[in-house]
């Protein structure tokens, strides 16, 4: 047996001590803190594993399989949240820009929990390195849902989606628009009876404040911030036209009637509750028709892939003429309606920021000119050229995601923090747009150098580039017959998949431009394919249903949609649908008068009614 000295022994703890084993270091960075804005200089940040493990304020020398990130003259904050971006549709190709816009955290509030399940357990695996989420599941409107999504027409009905939603994993409701107010004061009820946070919309048939007392907890889009401005008795005048469906003449009338005083009296009231505002006033550019010919010429654009063109299996690409910019009015006056409104939006931003209220960043990409991971930078802009300092416009997009969320893990550089960070080539302090201008990120422990972030990026511009999968299916259904193309497609699919991107919502497409050619066994081909490939995830196979109900197959759009309420039986939207096929008459007289304006242009099936 070989003994060892006491100084042999001091001398091994000495170099123990000195030089700790990490995996992962950034060495010589100034660390950002989020919450007090001071610039920590010269430490080295330590990470293994998916955690920062330490902050060192002295150098530490890396050891044999250590890899070491130089930070000299960068700065280093945490990974930003985007807190409204619909990404669970398209989740890998959606982190092709999110990431290399440090985007590492999504709040989905339309998502789909059993995808969330299965994302998060790729990540923890190291199956795939894909952003954080918070979802919720499919919103709850009323019938007709403007989206095509969960409906509560009654306060029972409220209640059972509450509990379909919490037993399917969700993290938070998100209530719509459009619910009675009884509805939504009972969905409420049971959203915390049931523990479970509810974030949305709040529904026009109640204001703020009653929301807020009920435990909205955040006001998405502003919705509702208006009722603030007027009387109770005013209130109540505005209460009789949305019952009767004037939306139009009950802004106006609020807008003639608003009283400054009184919002920022109420609103300071409201400080002191648990309730957040996400503005996303980047969504107005893609809404709004004053911004049309300016975002149709965005160079952005070349990021945008085919996948999201053709979003939800439109027939179309809905990027060429964008059905929300729909008006019924001339331009002349539809661009100064937009216009005041971009200006009302401004002056509730201006007076949330002076009032010290909570905000929240978020986007609501996959409207079409909405960008992920870039909207989120340009909304953070936004807010400094509004009021905020830069360091109230960082905290929007990671300690108050955090503060939220009640998430003790994210949301700052600190030791037992997860460790997704983004590593800056200038102090976003001192300006904004340094925020986007990203040497590095640190991914759940992993590095993705600058080349990684822009291998991505041109990843994006070549799905952008890519062609119709009914382009590859076509013409070999035409000259092969409709059995042999699929047994050709399933057995070259991967290859196929790098000209012709395979995605649940391309091949959807692809069977809504066979019907629109009058090919119903090829469009029901590809509904049947669809769910194959797709048996777990709702939207895939209910739009299928949808292809099945258009060609007339009645027997097959019924088992369609019944296997889609078994994968997701909280959509029960599909439950109307179903009854609909046997009675479309009645349903049809029902909901005609009642029917959403852009009803057409849903997501996830565009451009087909249900």
């Amino acid at each position: 047996m070989i003994k060892l000295s006491v100084l042999s022994l001091a001398t091994i703890f000495f170099i123990a001590c000195s030089n700790p084993s990490h995996e992962l270091l950034i060495t010589n960075v100034n660390v950002i803190d989020v919450v007090t804005g001071e610039v920590l200089p010269n430490r080295t940040v330590a990470i293994d594993g998916d955690e920062i493990t330490a902050i060192y304020t002295k150098n530490i020398k890396a050891v044999k399989n250590t890899v070491e990130v130089d930070g000299t003259g960068k700065f280093l904050i945490p990974g930003l949240w985007d807190m409204h971006a619909h990404y669970h549709w398209y989740p890998r190709d959606n982190d092709l820009l999110l990431i290399p816009n440090g985007v590492l955290g999504v709040r989905d509030p339309w998502g789909d929990p059993q995808q969330a399940k299965r994302l998060r357990v790729e990540n923890q695996k190291g199956m795939y390195h894909g952003v954080e989420v918070f979802t919720s599941g499919s919103l709850i409107d009323s019938a007709p849902s403007m989206w095509g999504s969960s409906e509560a027409e009654t306060e029972e009905q409220a209640r059972a989606l509450v509990n379909c939603q919490v037993d399917q994993g969700v993290d938070f409701l998100k209530p719509y628009s459009g619910l009675k107010k009884e509805v939504y004061f009972a969905l409420m009820d049971e959203a915390n009876r049931r523990g479970v946070m509810a974030a949305g919309h709040v529904p026009t048939a109640v204001t703020l404040e009653e929301a807020v007392a009920a435990g909205h907890r955040i006001d998405d889009h502003l919705f509702g911030l208006e009722t603030l401005f007027i009387t109770t008795e005013q209130l109540d005048t505005v209460r009789q036209m949305r019952e009767q469906r004037n939306w139009g003449e009950s802004y106006g009338y609020i807008r003639n009637n608003k009283n400054t005083t009184i919002a920022q009296t109420r609103l300071e009231k409201l400080s002191a509750e648990d309730i957040w505002f996400c503005p996303t006033y980047v969504a107005l550019f893609g809404v709004l028709k004053v911004f049309k010919e300016k975002m149709e010429s965005d160079p952005r654009n070349e990021y945008v892939t085919i996948i999201e063109k053709f979003q939800g299996g439109s027939s179309e690409d809905i990027w060429l003429d964008s059905p929300l910019y729909g008006s019924t009015k001339p331009d002349s006056i539809q661009f100064v309606d937009d216009s005041l409104y971009v200006v009302e939006q401004e002056a509730y931003i201006k007076m949330l920021i002076e009032s010290k209220a909570k905000i929240l960043a978020g986007t609501d990409y996959i409207i079409p000119y909405i960008y992920a991971g870039f909207s989120l930078q340009e909304e953070l802009q936004i807010f400094v050229r509004l009021g905020m300092t830069p360091l109230q416009a960082l905290q929007t997009a990671t300690i108050n995601p955090a503060q939220f969320m009640k998430n003790d893990k994210i949301g700052e550089v600190k030791a037992g923090k997860l460790a997704n960070l983004v590593l800056l080539n200038a102090n976003p302090l001192e300006d904004i747009h340094h925020a986007q201008d990203i040497y590095a990120l640190v991914l759940r422990g992993r590095h993705l150098d600058r080349d990684h972030l822009d291998g991505m990026l041109q990843k994006a511009k070549k799905l952008a580039n890519a062609k119709h999968i009914h382009e590859w299916f076509a013409p070999r259904m035409e000259a092969d017959g409709i059995e042999s193309a699929i047994q050709t497609f399933l057995n070259n699919r991967e290859s196929i998949d790098d000209e012709f991107p395979v995605r649940w919502n391309m091949l959807l497409s692809t069977g809504w431009k066979f019907f629109m050619e009058d090919k119903k066994a090829e469009a029901e081909a590809i509904a049947k394919l669809t769910t194959e490939l797709y048996p777990d995830f709702v939207y895939a196979i209910e739009g299928a249903g949808a292809i099945y109900k258009y060609t007339k197959n009645k027997e097959m759009a019924k088992a369609t949609y019944q296997r889609a309420l078994e994968v997701y039986p909280c959509l029960n939207i599909i439950e109307r649908w179903i009854k609909e096929l046997d009675e479309p008459l009645a349903f049809g007289q029902k909901y005609k008068q009642k029917e959403p304006i852009y009803l057409a242009a849903r997501i996830p099936c565009m451009f087909h009614n249900h």
